[in-house]
């Protein structure tokens, strides 16, 4: 299984394995001297999560909003961290020997696969967490 959302208008899909929890972020606290996708740390329920804006990290845009509304908390090898995006669209059972290669060379895309008639970029978490 695997869940779909939007970022700049683009749909992408993670596995559910990777997902924590989906949460609203009212504010975030900006850390000096980190990557610029990184919009700094916010605090669910007593715990200090990361948080990380996909937009500006594929480079879809240059700016993030000030308050960002939707995060996926994912969970990689015991870290956690919140991705920024624009919108959950569903959660979707996707077929991943039918995904063909991207079409731009991206290590954070390990595939494409059609869902509903849209093509959807399959994100290789692994690469979004080692970078």
């Amino acid at each position: 299984m695997y869940l779909m959302f939007l970022v700049n208008n683009h749909p992408y899909a993670v596995k559910t394995s990777y997902i924590f929890e989906i949460v609203r972020i009212e504010r975030v606290t900006a850390l000096p001297h980190t990557a610029p996708y990184i919009l700094g740390v916010t605090k669910i329920r007593d715990t200090i999560y990361s948080v990380m804006d996909l937009r500006i990290r594929f480079d879809t845009e240059n700016r993030s909003p000030t308050k960002p509304a939707v995060a996926i908390v994912l969970t990689y090898r015991g870290a956690k961290v919140c991705m920024v995006v624009d919108d959950v669209i569903a959660v979707v059972d996707i077929d991943i020997t039918r995904a063909r290669n991207p079409a731009v060379t991206s290590h954070h895309i390990g595939g494409i696969v059609q869902v509903n008639g849209m093509n959807v970029a399959l994100l290789s978490i692994e690469c979004l967490f080692k970078d």
